[in-house]
Formats: C-alpha cells, structure tokens, sequence
C-alpha cells in the first residue's frame, strides 16, 4: 500500500519508511523493543519525541535526524551526539528544562563565534562531567 503524502512530519516519515520496509506497526514495534500503540501514537502525530526513536529509525532504515526533524542531508550522529540523546531521552521534564538553556545559550555563542569555539574544544577535548 502506497502512502503518497508529504512526509513533513515525523508521523508521515515514520508511515512511510515503514511501509517501504514492509513492516506492520506490530513487526516494527516488535523490532524496536516497543509496543504497538507507540508506533501508531507517532504515525497519528500524538508523540512528537519517542523515546525509543533511534531503535525505531535503526529498524526501519532511517538516519535518526531526517525521521525526526525531515533534514534529507542529515549527516550521520556520531557516537557521542547518541550518547548526548539517550541521556537527554532518559531526564525528566524539570532535569530537560534546567539544562536547555545552557544548551541554547553554549549554541548560540559558538554560532556566532565558530572559529573561537572551535579553539576552546581543540584545546580541551574533554568536558567536565562528561565520560567516554
């Protein structure tokens, strides 16, 4: 069955690289380690943040950043931005909602000022806090 709508969001991406796959929302939630309804929640638009996204996009073949933002040229996440997911995925509402706006503030300045950034992360790979 062919789905001919405009993929523009992740419900009508997901649909779509589904039925391309030949997968039911039964196959795919299975293959997902998810269940059924969260697989039609996504499809019908009432989950707009999976949590299991990356398993969902791995099952049916999709780049993670084009199933959930349509970014056709999304590079490939490295290995750290997953790590970076997974841990936001697994914070609360209050845990998310403290620490964006230091993310937004860190990714406003380095878009103003990349080649800066670009020196301060040359010189100290690593972060405080964070691990490999």
């Amino acid at each position: 069955m062919a789905d001919n709508r405009p993929l523009t969001t992740l419900g009508a991406r997901l649909r779509h690289m589904r039925l391309k796959s030949k997968l039911t929302q039964d196959a795919l939630a299975a293959a997902a380690d998810t269940n059924q309804a969260v697989i039609q929640k996504i499809e019908n638009g009432r989950s707009l943040r999976p949590r299991k996204h990356l398993e969902i996009s791995h099952a049916v073949g999709a780049n993670p950043a084009w199933l959930m933002f349509g970014d056709e040229y999304a590079p490939q996440l490295s290995d750290e931005a997953i790590h970076i997911a997974k841990c936001w995925d697994a914070m609360t509402e209050k845990e998310r909602s403290v620490l964006l706006p230091f993310f937004t503030s860190n990714v406003n300045r380095a878009k103003r000022s990349p080649s800066n950034h670009a020196e301060k992360r040359s010189a100290n790979p690593s972060s405080p806090g964070m691990s490999s």
